[in-house]
C-alpha cells in the first residue's frame, strides 16, 4: 500500500506519524503528513483540512456533531455562546474545545456568567454509566470507564484522571446505535465515548475521529488491521 495519514498538528499528527511508522514496519509505503497530497490512499485522521472526498474519512467528525440532533436520543449540545439563551439554565455546562486532550481544557460551567468562548457546549447529564467503542464500518470493540472512587461530582472520565477502561461484550442494540452515529456523520470509522441515561437511553457525549493509540498497542494494532482489510 501506498499512501498518507493525514493528521492535524498536535496530539492526531502524533497518532498520525505512529499509524504511519507501523504500516512502514509492514512493508508498506505511507507517511504522516498534515498537508494534503494526491495519493491513492488517503487515510484522515482527524484533519479538518481534507478536502479529497475520497479519503478515508472524508471531511471531520467535530465539525458535524450538530448534525447528531438527528439521533433519537442525540447529543444534547448549544453550538455558539451568543445562541445561548439568557433565561438558560439547565447546568452545569461543559465548554467544550474541538481538538481537546484528554479533556484538559474543558471548562464546567455552574452558571451564565461562567461560560467562557469556546466551540461547543454539552449540557451534563447524569449517566448510570460511560462507555467508548471504536467502530470501523460494522466492526467494533466496547469498554466501560470504571473507577475505585469518583472524587469530583462532575468527573472528567479519562485516563489522566485514573479511570480504567475494562472490556465488555456490545449488544446488537448498542452496535446499532454507533452505525447509525457513524452514519449521521458520514464518516467511517471513529471511537464513540456514549453515556447510558438512568433510562437506560444512550446519550452520544462525542466522536474522536483521530482515536488515541500513544501507548495503546491493542488499539494501534486494530485499527492498522482494520485499514489493511478495507484497502
Amino acid at each position: 500500500m501506498r499512501g498518507y495519514i493525514l493528521g492535524k498538528p498536535g496530539h492526531s499528527m502524533a497518532s498520525a506519524r505512529i499509524l504511519a511508522r507501523t504500516f512502514r514496519s509492514m512493508g508498506h509505503r505511507v507517511w504522516a503528513t498534515s498537508n494534503l497530497h494526491k495519493s491513492p490512499v488517503i487515510i484522515n485522521w482527524g484533519n479538518s483540512s481534507c478536502t479529497d472526498n475520497n479519503a478515508i474519512n472524508f471531511g471531520i467528525v467535530t465539525d458535524k456533531m450538530e448534525q447528531l440532533v438527528k439521533l433519537k436520543p442525540h447529543i444534547r449540545t448549544l453550538n455558539l455562546l451568543e445562541n445561548i439563551p439568557n433565561d438558560f439554565d439547565q447546568f452545569p455546562v461543559f465548554c467544550r474545545k474541538r481538538y481537546h486532550q484528554q479533556g484538559n481544557d474543558i471548562v464546567i460551567a455552574m452558571s451564565m456568567d461562567e461560560l467562557v468562548a469556546c466551540d461547543y457546549y454539552t449540557i451534563f447529564e447524569p449517566f448510570q454509566r460511560e462507555l467508548r467503542i471504536q467502530v470501523f464500518e460494522d466492526q467494533f470493540r466496547g469498554f466501560i470507564k470504571e473507577r475505585e472512587e469518583e472524587d469530583a461530582e462532575y468527573p472528567i472520565k479519562n485516563v489522566d484522571n485514573n479511570y480504567n477502561f475494562r472490556w465488555i461484550g456490545l449488544s446488537q442494540e448498542l452496535k446499532d446505535f454507533c452505525v447509525k452515529t457513524l452514519e449521521v456523520l458520514g464518516v467511517k470509522f471513529g471511537c464513540i465515548d456514549i453515556g447510558v441515561l438512568p433510562q437506560k437511553e444512550y446519550c452520544v457525549i462525542e466522536v474522536n475521529s483521530a482515536p488515541s493509540i500513544i501507548n495503546n498497542e491493542n488499539t494501534l494494532v486494530w485499527y492498522i488491521e482494520r485499514f489493511l482489510g478495507s484497502l
